[in-house]
């Protein structure tokens, strides 16, 4: 599978690069119907065409679209959604305040006025 993507896309970048190639291939192996069909010299058979007419127009018309800036993306519209803050309403809630806190004792114990002596000896 990996080599048929990779063989695939080495003819595409291939076909990029020998593109102009291609053109004149095309051309030298169908010269007879192109002097027949597409030459605008064929009323004049000393000029010795023979299609170099359309094959340079062809040419042309590659070397062109290869040298044209690339079309621009047609820009999109933003579209900017927003709500007026009037739209909003809020419910009211009423928070409890809880004081109480499982850190603090409720009633505090006096300080011990004896410390512990460990006995003589």
């Amino acid at each position: 599978m990996k080599q048929l993507f990779s063989i695939s896309m080495l003819a595409a970048i291939m076909m990029q690069t020998l593109s102009t190639l291609l053109i004149i291939a095309d051309y030298e192996i169908n010269k007879n119907y192109i002097t027949q069909n597409f030459c605008e010299n064929q009323n004049k058979p000393q000029m010795h065409c023979k299609g170099q007419c359309y094959l340079s127009k062809q040419l042309e018309k590659h070397e062109k679209n290869e040298n044209s800036p690339q079309k621009p993306l047609k820009e999109k519209n933003d579209i900017q959604l927003f709500f007026p803050w009037k739209d909003f309403s809020f419910t009211d809630y009423k928070i409890e305040k809880n004081n109480y806190s499982p850190y603090l004792e409720k009633e505090l114990t006096p300080p011990i006025s004896s410390a512990f002596h460990p006995p003589k000896c």
